[in-house]
């Protein structure tokens, strides 16, 4: 059974959280993992907060929106994950070109922890594009 429930009640912030697992009117689903976070955590932005849940949308995966997260399976980041992800490179990209479309900087902050950390992108973009193309070219091998 799907543990689903629509935002009512909610208030609008803008930040981000950990989570182990998150409801989409879909289904159910448990974090994906990243190196750069210990144990199974997954990334969130978030839109919406209730009082027992965030509202919003896995930072990397299936670009579900509108995930419910609940409070429980949440937890704060810890400095070196924040630190980890200083340096990332944020872009989208096309389902169909592989190709990078753009990068854009992020400021995340923590809702759980009250950090603010930005991400820097220090390769311009042709260069962003160049690496992710070479890195789409070694998976195809």
């Amino acid at each position: 059974m799907n543990k689903y429930l629509e935002p009512k009640d909610y208030k609008e912030v803008d930040g981000y959280v950990l989570c182990s697992k998150y409801y989409h009117k879909i289904g159910e689903f448990n974090a994906i993992r990243n190196n750069d976070i210990e144990g199974d955590w997954e990334i969130m932005k978030i839109d919406k907060e209730t009082k027992e849940a965030f509202y919003g949308m896995p930072v990397e995966g299936l670009g579900l929106v509108n995930c419910m997260i609940l409070k429980e399976d949440c937890r704060a980041f810890k400095e070196q994950e924040l630190n980890a992800w200083q340096n990332r490179i944020m872009g989208i990209f096309g389902s169909h070109s592989d190709k990078l479309s753009y990068c854009y900087k992020i400021e995340v902050k923590d809702l759980l922890g009250g950090q603010i950390w930005e991400t820097h992108f220090q390769l311009l973009r042709k260069e962003a594009t160049q690496l992710w193309e070479t890195h789409f070219q070694l998976l195809r091998r």
